[in-house]
Protein backbone atom coordinates (compact mmCIF):
# COMPACT_ATOMS: atom_id res chain seq x y z
CA UNK A 1 0.00 0.00 0.00
CA UNK A 2 1.41 3.27 -1.36
CA UNK A 3 2.50 5.72 1.58
CA UNK A 4 1.55 9.71 1.29
CA UNK A 5 3.15 11.59 4.05
CA UNK A 6 1.56 15.23 4.58
CA UNK A 7 3.35 17.90 6.24
CA UNK A 8 1.95 18.79 9.70
CA UNK A 9 3.85 21.67 10.27
CA UNK A 10 0.55 24.08 8.96
CA UNK A 11 -1.22 22.37 12.27
CA UNK A 12 1.40 24.98 14.25
CA UNK A 13 0.91 28.49 12.26
CA UNK A 14 -0.49 29.56 15.30
CA UNK A 15 -1.15 28.66 19.46
CA UNK A 16 -5.09 28.25 18.57
CA UNK A 17 -4.54 26.06 15.37
CA UNK A 18 -6.65 22.95 15.95
CA UNK A 19 -8.07 21.78 12.21
CA UNK A 20 -5.75 20.75 9.99
CA UNK A 21 -7.83 19.74 6.23
CA UNK A 22 -6.41 17.77 3.58
CA UNK A 23 -7.59 16.38 0.26
CA UNK A 24 -8.95 13.60 0.15
CA UNK A 25 -6.84 10.46 -0.59
CA UNK A 26 -9.55 7.70 -1.50
CA UNK A 27 -8.16 4.37 -0.42
CA UNK A 28 -4.64 5.37 0.16
CA UNK A 29 -3.11 5.52 3.81
CA UNK A 30 -3.03 8.56 5.51
CA UNK A 31 0.58 9.33 6.63
CA UNK A 32 2.06 12.43 8.86
CA UNK A 33 5.40 13.74 8.64
CA UNK A 34 5.57 14.51 12.88
CA UNK A 35 9.37 15.80 12.42
CA UNK A 36 8.36 19.78 12.71
CA UNK A 37 5.39 19.32 15.23
CA UNK A 38 5.78 20.53 19.13
CA UNK A 39 6.53 18.00 21.88
CA UNK A 40 3.84 15.86 22.88
CA UNK A 41 2.41 15.58 19.09
CA UNK A 42 4.89 13.76 17.39
CA UNK A 43 8.62 11.79 17.33
CA UNK A 44 11.69 14.01 17.95
CA UNK A 45 13.65 10.63 18.26
CA UNK A 46 13.44 7.71 15.29
CA UNK A 47 10.25 5.80 14.40
CA UNK A 48 6.35 6.50 16.05
CA UNK A 49 5.89 4.27 18.38
CA UNK A 50 9.34 2.35 18.71
CA UNK A 51 11.24 1.60 21.87
CA UNK A 52 13.80 4.83 21.32
CA UNK A 53 10.54 6.79 21.40
CA UNK A 54 11.49 5.71 25.59
CA UNK A 55 14.70 7.05 25.53
CA UNK A 56 15.77 10.60 26.81
CA UNK A 57 13.67 12.54 28.87
CA UNK A 58 9.49 12.57 28.40
CA UNK A 59 8.20 13.94 25.68
CA UNK A 60 4.54 12.93 25.55
CA UNK A 61 3.18 16.35 27.40
CA UNK A 62 -0.45 14.49 27.74
CA UNK A 63 -1.76 11.63 27.83
CA UNK A 64 -3.40 9.53 24.78
CA UNK A 65 -2.33 7.28 22.16
CA UNK A 66 0.59 9.29 20.95
CA UNK A 67 3.24 8.18 18.71
CA UNK A 68 5.98 9.73 21.10
CA UNK A 69 5.86 7.02 23.57
CA UNK A 70 6.95 2.80 23.15
CA UNK A 71 3.90 0.92 22.00
CA UNK A 72 3.89 -2.87 21.74
CA UNK A 73 3.05 -4.34 18.00
CA UNK A 74 -0.33 -5.08 19.30
CA UNK A 75 -2.68 -4.06 22.26
CA UNK A 76 -3.66 -7.39 24.50
CA UNK A 77 -1.83 -10.00 22.90
CA UNK A 78 -0.05 -11.00 26.43
CA UNK A 79 3.39 -11.01 27.79
CA UNK A 80 5.82 -7.80 25.86
CA UNK A 81 9.07 -6.39 27.60
CA UNK A 82 10.96 -3.08 27.20
CA UNK A 83 14.70 -3.08 28.28
CA UNK A 84 16.61 0.27 28.81
CA UNK A 85 20.51 1.11 28.60
CA UNK A 86 21.92 3.76 30.19
CA UNK A 87 25.21 5.18 29.90
CA UNK A 88 26.60 5.55 33.59
CA UNK A 89 26.59 2.51 36.07
CA UNK A 90 24.55 3.23 39.29
CA UNK A 91 23.52 2.01 43.41
CA UNK A 92 19.87 1.96 42.13
CA UNK A 93 17.83 3.89 44.82
CA UNK A 94 14.56 3.69 42.71
CA UNK A 95 13.32 3.45 38.89
CA UNK A 96 10.79 5.93 37.50
CA UNK A 97 8.37 4.60 34.86
CA UNK A 98 6.82 7.06 32.76
CA UNK A 99 3.24 6.02 31.63
CA UNK A 100 0.84 8.11 29.25
CA UNK A 101 -1.32 5.05 27.94
CA UNK A 102 -3.52 2.63 29.61
CA UNK A 103 -1.05 2.12 32.42
CA UNK A 104 -1.35 -0.79 34.94
CA UNK A 105 -0.08 -3.55 32.59
CA UNK A 106 3.43 -3.82 34.29
CA UNK A 107 4.36 -6.90 36.25
CA UNK A 108 7.71 -6.75 37.12
CA UNK A 109 10.94 -4.49 36.84
CA UNK A 110 14.32 -6.24 37.16
CA UNK A 111 17.92 -5.08 36.87
CA UNK A 112 21.15 -6.78 34.90
CA UNK A 113 25.12 -6.67 36.53
CA UNK A 114 27.72 -5.99 34.66
CA UNK A 115 27.64 -9.81 34.56
CA UNK A 116 24.47 -9.95 32.89
CA UNK A 117 22.64 -11.59 35.34
CA UNK A 118 19.20 -10.55 36.16
CA UNK A 119 17.37 -9.37 39.47
CA UNK A 120 14.14 -8.44 40.57
CA UNK A 121 13.51 -5.26 41.60
CA UNK A 122 9.87 -5.46 41.89
CA UNK A 123 6.83 -8.47 40.78
CA UNK A 124 3.43 -7.66 41.75
CA UNK A 125 -0.24 -6.04 40.19
CA UNK A 126 0.73 -2.32 39.28
CA UNK A 127 -1.35 0.10 41.03
CA UNK A 128 -3.91 2.50 39.72
CA UNK A 129 -2.17 6.06 39.22
CA UNK A 130 -2.91 9.30 36.49
CA UNK A 131 -1.35 9.30 33.46
CA UNK A 132 1.05 10.37 32.02
CA UNK A 133 2.21 9.93 35.33
CA UNK A 134 5.49 7.82 36.79
CA UNK A 135 5.38 4.19 38.28
CA UNK A 136 7.93 4.01 40.73
CA UNK A 137 9.37 1.18 41.93
CA UNK A 138 12.02 1.95 45.07
CA UNK A 139 15.26 0.06 46.20
CA UNK A 140 15.39 -0.68 49.70
CA UNK A 141 18.46 1.53 51.32
CA UNK A 142 20.42 -1.42 52.70
CA UNK A 143 19.87 -3.48 49.34
CA UNK A 144 22.84 -2.44 46.97
CA UNK A 145 21.77 -3.06 43.01
CA UNK A 146 24.72 -1.76 40.56
CA UNK A 147 23.53 -1.48 36.85
CA UNK A 148 23.85 0.36 33.73
CA UNK A 149 20.39 -1.89 32.54
CA UNK A 150 16.73 -2.46 33.30
CA UNK A 151 13.75 -4.54 31.96
CA UNK A 152 10.51 -3.64 32.46
CA UNK A 153 8.14 -6.28 31.87
CA UNK A 154 4.18 -6.07 30.94
CA UNK A 155 0.88 -8.57 30.79
CA UNK A 156 -1.21 -6.40 27.78
CA UNK A 157 -4.19 -8.42 29.06
CA UNK A 158 -4.35 -6.98 31.95
CA UNK A 159 -5.51 -3.39 30.59
CA UNK A 160 -6.92 -3.32 27.25
CA UNK A 161 -5.80 -1.06 24.31
CA UNK A 162 -1.98 0.34 23.87
CA UNK A 163 0.15 0.18 27.28
CA UNK A 164 2.03 3.18 26.18
CA UNK A 165 5.54 4.15 28.20
CA UNK A 166 7.57 7.58 27.13
CA UNK A 167 10.82 7.38 29.70
CA UNK A 168 12.26 5.24 32.59
CA UNK A 169 14.46 7.16 34.73
CA UNK A 170 17.11 5.61 36.71
CA UNK A 171 17.92 7.40 39.94
CA UNK A 172 20.89 6.58 42.06
CA UNK A 173 20.76 6.49 45.85
CA UNK A 174 22.83 9.27 45.70
CA UNK A 175 20.01 11.29 44.56
CA UNK A 176 21.51 11.56 40.90
CA UNK A 177 19.24 10.41 37.35
CA UNK A 178 19.73 9.66 34.34
CA UNK A 179 17.76 8.68 31.23
CA UNK A 180 18.05 6.11 29.19
CA UNK A 181 20.24 5.97 26.38
CA UNK A 182 18.96 2.93 24.49
CA UNK A 183 15.91 0.83 24.18
CA UNK A 184 14.96 -2.65 22.82
CA UNK A 185 11.53 -4.16 23.08
CA UNK A 186 9.85 -7.83 22.50
CA UNK A 187 7.93 -5.30 19.66
CA UNK A 188 6.73 -2.07 18.61
CA UNK A 189 3.94 -0.48 16.35
CA UNK A 190 6.98 1.17 14.24
CA UNK A 191 6.73 -2.29 12.73
CA UNK A 192 3.64 -2.30 11.35
CA UNK A 193 3.46 1.79 11.24
CA UNK A 194 6.64 2.24 8.62
CA UNK A 195 9.14 5.08 9.98
CA UNK A 196 7.43 8.02 11.01
CA UNK A 197 4.00 7.87 9.36
CA UNK A 198 0.98 7.49 11.02
CA UNK A 199 -0.66 4.10 11.19
CA UNK A 200 -4.39 2.62 9.85
CA UNK A 201 -5.76 1.99 13.05
CA UNK A 202 -6.19 -2.15 13.37
CA UNK A 203 -9.65 -3.73 13.48
CA UNK A 204 -11.72 -2.92 16.71
CA UNK A 205 -11.91 -5.34 19.26
CA UNK A 206 -14.84 -7.27 20.26
CA UNK A 207 -15.02 -5.05 23.65
CA UNK A 208 -14.20 -1.98 22.21
CA UNK A 209 -16.18 -0.16 25.47
CA UNK A 210 -13.33 -0.56 27.31
CA UNK A 211 -9.98 0.98 26.16
CA UNK A 212 -10.12 4.75 27.54
CA UNK A 213 -10.79 6.97 24.37
CA UNK A 214 -14.19 8.12 24.55
CA UNK A 215 -14.27 8.16 20.69
CA UNK A 216 -14.12 4.35 20.28
CA UNK A 217 -17.38 4.44 21.52
CA UNK A 218 -18.43 6.29 17.52
CA UNK A 219 -18.91 3.49 14.81
CA UNK A 220 -17.71 5.03 10.87
CA UNK A 221 -21.10 7.65 10.59
CA UNK A 222 -22.33 10.99 10.03
CA UNK A 223 -21.60 13.38 12.86
CA UNK A 224 -21.94 16.64 13.99
CA UNK A 225 -19.18 18.35 15.77
CA UNK A 226 -19.49 21.66 17.66
CA UNK A 227 -16.33 23.51 18.32
CA UNK A 228 -15.62 26.42 20.76
CA UNK A 229 -16.72 29.58 19.52
CA UNK A 230 -20.11 27.73 18.27
CA UNK A 231 -18.45 26.58 14.62
CA UNK A 232 -20.17 23.21 13.82
CA UNK A 233 -18.51 21.00 11.50
CA UNK A 234 -20.50 18.12 9.65
CA UNK A 235 -18.61 14.75 8.02
CA UNK A 236 -18.50 11.00 8.13
CA UNK A 237 -15.85 10.13 11.43
CA UNK A 238 -13.26 7.66 10.73
CA UNK A 239 -11.29 7.46 13.38
CA UNK A 240 -9.38 9.00 16.88
CA UNK A 241 -5.63 9.48 17.04
CA UNK A 242 -4.22 10.94 19.82
CA UNK A 243 -5.56 14.43 20.15
CA UNK A 244 -7.43 14.79 17.17
CA UNK A 245 -10.26 13.04 15.36
CA UNK A 246 -10.61 12.53 11.47
CA UNK A 247 -13.74 13.01 9.70
CA UNK A 248 -14.30 13.20 5.93
CA UNK A 249 -16.36 15.42 4.11
CA UNK A 250 -16.73 13.48 0.66
CA UNK A 251 -18.99 16.26 -0.87
CA UNK A 252 -15.79 18.26 -0.39
CA UNK A 253 -13.29 16.00 -0.91
CA UNK A 254 -12.10 16.86 2.28
CA UNK A 255 -10.75 15.18 5.49
CA UNK A 256 -10.29 17.61 8.82
CA UNK A 257 -8.23 16.87 11.47
CA UNK A 258 -9.86 18.33 14.59
CA UNK A 259 -8.05 19.06 18.00
CA UNK A 260 -9.97 17.41 20.70
CA UNK A 261 -9.16 20.21 22.83
CA UNK A 262 -11.75 22.44 20.93
CA UNK A 263 -14.48 20.16 20.98
CA UNK A 264 -17.70 21.27 23.10
CA UNK A 265 -19.91 18.49 21.80
CA UNK A 266 -20.39 15.41 19.29
CA UNK A 267 -23.89 14.49 18.18
CA UNK A 268 -23.61 10.85 16.06
CA UNK A 269 -26.13 7.99 15.66
CA UNK A 270 -26.30 5.21 18.32
CA UNK A 271 -23.95 2.73 16.45
CA UNK A 272 -25.16 -0.09 18.92
CA UNK A 273 -28.51 0.59 18.92
CA UNK A 274 -28.95 1.26 15.03
CA UNK A 275 -26.87 -2.26 14.25
CA UNK A 276 -28.53 -4.63 16.78
CA UNK A 277 -32.21 -2.92 16.58
CA UNK A 278 -32.29 -2.65 20.41
CA UNK A 279 -30.01 -0.93 23.06
CA UNK A 280 -28.86 -4.22 23.97
CA UNK A 281 -26.95 -4.94 27.24
CA UNK A 282 -24.65 -2.34 28.88
CA UNK A 283 -21.13 -2.57 27.75
CA UNK A 284 -18.55 -3.62 30.52
CA UNK A 285 -17.43 -1.43 32.08
CA UNK A 286 -14.26 -0.24 33.65
CA UNK A 287 -13.10 -0.92 36.81
CA UNK A 288 -13.39 2.89 38.84
CA UNK A 289 -10.17 4.80 39.23
CA UNK A 290 -9.43 3.27 35.69
CA UNK A 291 -8.71 6.33 34.11
CA UNK A 292 -7.78 8.75 37.26
CA UNK A 293 -8.86 8.36 40.66
CA UNK A 294 -10.97 10.95 42.15
CA UNK A 295 -13.60 10.84 39.24
CA UNK A 296 -16.47 12.51 40.37
CA UNK A 297 -18.53 10.97 36.95
CA UNK A 298 -17.99 7.62 39.22
CA UNK A 299 -20.57 8.89 41.28
CA UNK A 300 -23.44 8.96 38.83
CA UNK A 301 -25.57 5.23 38.17
CA UNK A 302 -26.67 5.03 34.01
CA UNK A 303 -29.49 6.58 34.13
CA UNK A 304 -31.47 10.66 32.94
CA UNK A 305 -29.07 13.82 33.39
CA UNK A 306 -29.36 16.73 32.67
CA UNK A 307 -25.88 18.74 31.51
CA UNK A 308 -25.46 22.76 31.31
CA UNK A 309 -22.67 23.88 28.99
CA UNK A 310 -21.09 26.91 29.11
CA UNK A 311 -22.87 29.66 27.31
CA UNK A 312 -26.19 28.18 28.96
CA UNK A 313 -26.90 25.20 26.20
CA UNK A 314 -28.64 22.44 28.02
CA UNK A 315 -28.45 18.57 27.18
CA UNK A 316 -30.59 15.85 28.59
CA UNK A 317 -29.94 12.42 27.99
CA UNK A 318 -28.86 9.43 29.79
CA UNK A 319 -25.76 9.10 31.29
CA UNK A 320 -23.48 6.02 29.60
CA UNK A 321 -19.82 6.58 31.26
CA UNK A 322 -16.97 8.72 31.16
CA UNK A 323 -14.29 8.82 29.05
CA UNK A 324 -10.90 10.75 29.43
CA UNK A 325 -12.07 14.59 28.88
CA UNK A 326 -15.82 13.33 28.35
CA UNK A 327 -18.96 12.21 29.31
CA UNK A 328 -20.98 10.32 27.29
CA UNK A 329 -25.08 10.66 26.80
CA UNK A 330 -27.59 8.42 25.41
CA UNK A 331 -30.18 10.56 23.47
CA UNK A 332 -32.80 7.25 22.73
CA UNK A 333 -35.44 9.04 21.32
CA UNK A 334 -33.59 10.71 18.66
CA UNK A 335 -31.29 7.44 17.99
CA UNK A 336 -28.13 9.20 19.43
CA UNK A 337 -24.77 9.52 21.50
CA UNK A 338 -23.41 12.55 22.42
CA UNK A 339 -19.60 13.10 23.63
CA UNK A 340 -19.74 16.42 25.78
CA UNK A 341 -16.04 17.56 26.84
CA UNK A 342 -15.61 17.89 30.59
CA UNK A 343 -14.21 21.26 30.32
CA UNK A 344 -17.13 22.57 28.98
CA UNK A 345 -19.54 21.75 31.62
CA UNK A 346 -20.88 23.97 34.15
CA UNK A 347 -23.45 21.77 35.57
CA UNK A 348 -24.92 18.26 36.10
CA UNK A 349 -27.89 17.50 37.71
CA UNK A 350 -29.15 14.03 38.10
CA UNK A 351 -31.27 11.62 40.36
CA UNK A 352 -28.93 10.41 43.47
CA UNK A 353 -27.79 7.14 43.07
Amino acid sequence: MRIRKVAALALWTAATAFVLVLPSLGQERIGVDMRDVPPGYGPRRGRGWGPEQATGEPDTLQAGDISTAWASRHPDAGPEWLKLEYDKEADIGEVRIRETHNPGAITKVTAFDKDGKEEVLWQGREPDHDFPGDFVVPVAKDRNVLTKSVKIYLDTTLVQGWNEIDAVRLVAKDGTGQWAARATASSTFAELGGGMDVPPPPPPPVDRFNRGDPFNELGEGPVKVKLQGNEVIEGVFVRSRGEFIIIRQPAAKKLLIISKQQIVLVEAPDAERERDGHAGPPPPQPPRGRFGPGDPFNELAEGPVKVKLVGNEVIEGVFVRSRGDFIILKQPAANKLALINRQQIVLVEAPEP
